[in-house]
Protein backbone atom coordinates (compact mmCIF):
# COMPACT_ATOMS: atom_id res chain seq x y z
CA UNK A 1 0.00 0.00 0.00
CA UNK A 2 1.30 3.28 -0.82
CA UNK A 3 0.07 6.36 0.87
CA UNK A 4 0.94 9.92 -1.04
CA UNK A 5 1.90 12.30 1.55
CA UNK A 6 3.65 15.18 -0.69
CA UNK A 7 2.00 18.57 0.69
CA UNK A 8 0.84 17.40 3.90
CA UNK A 9 3.22 17.38 6.18
CA UNK A 10 6.35 20.01 6.26
CA UNK A 11 9.64 18.34 6.52
CA UNK A 12 11.18 21.68 7.72
CA UNK A 13 8.88 22.00 10.38
CA UNK A 14 8.95 18.19 11.66
CA UNK A 15 12.51 18.29 11.29
CA UNK A 16 12.93 21.49 13.84
CA UNK A 17 10.57 19.81 15.93
CA UNK A 18 12.69 16.19 16.17
CA UNK A 19 15.90 18.59 16.75
CA UNK A 20 14.10 19.96 20.10
CA UNK A 21 12.97 16.50 21.32
CA UNK A 22 16.24 15.22 20.59
CA UNK A 23 17.82 18.46 22.39
CA UNK A 24 15.83 17.71 25.33
CA UNK A 25 16.05 14.24 25.37
CA UNK A 26 19.79 14.53 25.20
CA UNK A 27 19.48 17.02 28.25
CA UNK A 28 17.30 14.30 30.27
CA UNK A 29 20.09 11.78 29.84
CA UNK A 30 23.08 14.30 30.59
CA UNK A 31 20.67 15.06 33.78
CA UNK A 32 20.10 11.20 34.88
CA UNK A 33 23.71 10.29 34.20
CA UNK A 34 24.70 13.06 36.52
CA UNK A 35 22.16 11.12 39.45
CA UNK A 36 23.51 7.51 38.89
CA UNK A 37 26.95 8.79 39.18
CA UNK A 38 26.43 10.70 42.53
CA UNK A 39 27.39 8.48 45.23
CA UNK A 40 25.10 10.11 47.60
CA UNK A 41 22.31 10.14 45.51
CA UNK A 42 22.67 6.49 44.99
CA UNK A 43 23.27 5.74 48.35
CA UNK A 44 19.93 7.10 49.49
CA UNK A 45 17.65 6.53 46.80
CA UNK A 46 14.93 4.23 47.22
CA UNK A 47 15.81 0.75 45.84
CA UNK A 48 12.84 1.22 42.76
CA UNK A 49 14.54 4.30 41.62
CA UNK A 50 17.72 2.39 40.95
Amino acid sequence: MLLLLAGLINVEAQGKRLSKEIAKVGKDVAMFSGKISNEKFVANAPPRIL
